[in-house]
C-alpha cells in the first residue's frame, strides 16, 4: 500500500499529455487512500476483538478534545461549503475519563460523516450537557436529510451504509461500527436520534471524571513535608503531552516553593532538560508525540550523566505485566492514572529525600577517602623517614666511605629502571637498599674501628 500511494504521488507530480490520465492517476489516489482506511478500521476492529484492548484511560478537558476535533474538522467543512457551531464557550470545565487518541477518534468519526452526508451549506453543531448517572453527553447534530427509524437499528453494523455507497460520497461502512467499538471499550455508550428531513444527532456519553485541579481545593489534606536539603534545590522534571497533567503537578508543586517543576510535552526535550539540569527526579508519561516513553527510559538509563535519575512512570495503563515490565527497566515507581495527589506528592518527596541521602553519603565516603588517602600517605612517608635515620645511622658508625648508604641506593634504582621494573618497585628497592650496612649499627667500635684483620678471639 505504501508502494502504491507513494509512486502514485509520484507521478501526480509530473505533467500528463492528456486530462485522461491526471485523472486516473487522481482515481488511483482515492481508491489507495480509501482501502488504506478501510484497512485501518478492519484492523482496528480486529484489534478489539482480538481481546484485551490497551487504551490510555486518564482525565481529558471536555473543551479542550471538543475544540481539537472542531480545527481538525474546519478544513474538510470549509471546502463542503459546511457550517460548524458549537457551545465551547458556555461549556464548563467538565472533564472526562478516556483516552485521548481514541475519544478524538470517534469525535472526528461523526463530525466527518456530519459534513459528508449533510445538505448543501447544512450546519454541523458540536455541543455536551451532562445526563444522569454521573456520565457527559457530547452530540454532534447535523442538517442532512435524516434517517428513517427502520434503519437506525444497523448504523453500527460493519459495512453497512445503508445505501450510501450508491450516492458516490466516499466511506468504508465501518466508522460507525468501530466508534460503537472504542466507546464501549471506554466505559461509554453511543447512540443516534434522527428525523428524516431535518437531520441526525449522534451522541455519546462518557463518565464524568474529577478535574484534577479540584483534588487540590483542601490543600490543608495534603501532609507538611518537607524537600529541601543540605541547601539546595530540589529538582522535578515531569515529560508529559497532556496540559491538565502538567498543570496539576505544577499545582501541587507550587505549595512546595522548595521545589523547582520543569516541564517538557515531548520525549526529545525532556532528554534535552534531563541532561542539562539534571534533576533529582523526572515524572515519565509513556504515550508521548514523538518518541514513547519506554524510549525515553531506555536514554536515561544509557546515559552516564542521567542514569542514577530516579524515574517514576505516570501512566493510564495499570496492567501488571506492563508494570513489571517498566520497574524491571529500572524506574523507581509507577502510578496510574488518575493519580492520587497525595500519594503522588508522597513518592517525590520520599525519592528525592532518598535521592539527597545518598549523594550526602557520596560525600561521607569521598571524605572518608581523602582522610584514608592522606593517612596512608602520612604512614608512608613515616616510614621512609624511618629507613632514612637507620641509614644516617649506619653511616655515623662509619663515615671514612663518604655517604655509602645514598650511593647504594640510587645505583640500585638506577639498575632496576634499566630493568625496566615499575616506578613504584624502583623507589621501594631504592629505599631498601640504603639498609645493607644497617648491621655496623650493632658492631662494637673496638671491632668495627680495628685496624687490620680480626683475630680469632674477635670473631667470636
Amino acid at each position: 500500500m505504501n508502494a502504491i500511494l507513494g509512486f502514485a504521488q509520484l507521478l501526480e507530480m509530473y505533467p500528463f499529455s492528456t486530462p485522461q490520465q491526471t485523472e486516473s492517476v487522481k482515481h488511483i489516489l482515492e481508491a489507495g487512500r480509501h482501502l488504506l482506511n478501510l484497512i485501518n478500521e478492519v484492523l482496528d476492529i480486529a484489534r478489539i476483538d482480538s481481546g484485551p484492548f490497551t487504551l490510555s484511560t486518564e482525565q481529558i478537558s471536555v473543551k479542550e478534545i471538543m475544540q481539537e476535533a472542531l480545527d481538525l474538522i474546519h478544513p474538510i467543512a470549509i471546502e463542503r461549503k459546511i457550517g460548524l457551531q458549537s457551545t465551547l464557550a458556555e461549556v464548563n470545565d467538565w472533564y472526562i475519563l478516556a483516552d485521548k487518541q481514541r475519544i478524538k477518534q470517534v469525535l472526528l468519526n461523526l463530525l466527518s460523516n456530519a459534513v459528508k452526508y449533510n445538505r448543501e451549506s447544512g450546519i454541523v453543531d458540536l455541543s455536551c450537557e451532562e445526563a444522569p448517572e454521573k456520565m457527559l453527553r457530547i452530540k454532534v447534530s447535523d442538517t442532512g436529510f435524516g434517517i428513517p427509524r427502520e434503519k437506525t437499528n444497523r448504523l453500527f453494523n460493519s459495512f453497512d451504509r445503508l445505501g450510501a455507497e450508491q450516492s458516490g460520497i466516499e466511506g468504508t461502512g465501518l466508522g460507525l461500527a468501530l466508534c460503537k467499538q472504542l466507546v464501549g471499550a471506554m466505559r461509554g455508550i453511543i447512540g443516534v436520534e434522527s428525523t428524516v428531513g431535518q437531520g441526525s444527532t449522534f451522541w455519546i456519553e462518557m463518565p464524568l471524571a474529577e478535574a484534577p485541579l479540584e483534588q487540590l481545593s483542601c490543600m490543608d489534606v495534603l501532609p507538611e513535608v518537607e524537600l529541601e536539603a543540605n541547601g539546595k534545590t530540589p529538582t522535578v522534571l515531569y515529560i508529559e503531552d497532556n496540559l491538565s497533567n502538567l498543570r496539576l503537578i505544577e499545582h501541587i508543586l507550587v505549595h512546595r516553593p522548595e521545589v523547582k517543576v520543569l516541564s517538557a510535552m515531548q520525549g526529545s526535550l525532556g532528554l534535552d532538560l534531563a541532561h542539562e539540569h539534571h534533576p533529582d527526579l523526572i515524572l515519565l508519561d509513556l504515550n508521548l508525540p514523538d518518541i514513547s516513553g519506554e524510549e525515553v527510559l531506555y536514554r536515561l538509563q544509557e546515559a552516564p550523566k542521567t542514569r542514577e535519575i530516579p524515574v517514576v512512570i505516570i501512566s493510564a495503563d495499570g496492567i501488571p505485566a506492563n508494570v513489571q515490565k517498566f520497574l524491571g527497566l529500572g524506574a523507581q515507581g509507577y502510578l496510574t492514572k488518575p493519580f492520587d495527589v497525595i500519594e503522588v506528592l508522597l513518592r517525590i518527596k520520599n525519592l528525592i529525600e532518598t535521592r539527597f541521602l545518598y549523594h550526602q553519603l557520596q560525600s561521607q565516603n569521598q571524605v572518608l577517602e581523602e582522610k584514608v588517602c592522606e593517612r596512608t600517605r602520612e604512614l608512608e612517608e613515616a616510614q621512609i623517614e624511618i629507613l632514612e635515620r637507620l641509614a644516617q645511622a649506619a653511616e655515623y658508625r662509619d663515615d671514612n666511605t663518604g655517604e655509602p648508604t645514598q650511593r647504594v641506593g640510587w645505583l640500585s634504582a638506577l639498575i632496576a629502571q634499566a630493568l625496566g621494573l615499575p616506578e613504584a618497585q624502583v623507589r621501594l628497592i631504592r629505599q631498601a637498599a640504603t639498609l645493607h650496612d644497617i648491621g655496623k649499627i650493632g658492631i662494637p667500635d673496638q671491632i668495627l674501628f680495628k685496624p687490620g684483620k680480626l683475630t680469632p678471639r674477635s670473631l667470636k
